[in-house]
């Protein structure tokens, strides 16, 4: 035999014949191709997108978990980016996409809306951070408050968002969120 296998090479190879006039081979025509570093890649590739799945599991989980949820708003005023947790905090559908800042800013409580829009403003205007506790109704009777924290470039801000606190609203609460 050949004795111990210490490499394989993996090839790709096209292999063709010529034949004269009785049939017999004249000439070989060939192409040998060594795909070893496309294999190699290809596997390093499968190996980061598990890696990337793994990590966005245990992301979403800890999200889930701690319910807190992170989003990102472009200075034009759209969301880019909300994590499947911000859409159950805020009460949104993910598969109606990512709403627009007026359908987010709808679910405060209008004292609230006014402050966050504000302070958003603000943020892109004057380029501060900001943290905010705000208030909106999860269903017919209960209300939310959710703290966010929330850092800007110049062209985008990014939040978080946790749930802290749901309770029964009141009569009261509820007139509140009819402004």
């Amino acid at each position: 035999m050949f004795g111990a296998l210490t490499e394989l090479i993996v090839r790709f190879c096209i292999e063709k014949c010529l034949r004269d006039e009785h049939g017999n081979i004249a000439k070989w025509f060939g192409s040998s191709l060594d795909i070893e570093d496309r294999k190699c890649a290809e596997q390093k590739i499968a190996e980061k997108a598990s890696q990337l799945e793994r990590s966005e599991f245990y992301l979403r989980e800890g999200e889930r978990l701690a319910h807190m949820g992170s989003w990102s708003l472009m200075a034009d005023g759209m969301f880019d980016y909300w994590s499947p947790e911000t859409f159950m905090i805020f009460g949104f559908d993910p598969r109606n996409g990512v709403p627009t800042l007026k359908e987010w800013l709808s679910v405060l409580l209008p004292h609230d809306r006014d402050a966050v829009y504000k302070l958003i403003r603000k943020m892109f205007s004057e380029g501060v951070n900001g943290d905010v506790i705000e208030r909106l109704f999860a269903g017919r009777k209960a209300l939310r408050e959710t703290k966010k924290r929330s850092q800007r470039n110049h062209r985008r801000l990014w939040s978080t968002a946790e749930t802290f606190h749901d309770r029964e609203s009141s009569q009261a609460d509820r007139a509140l969120h009819r402004g």
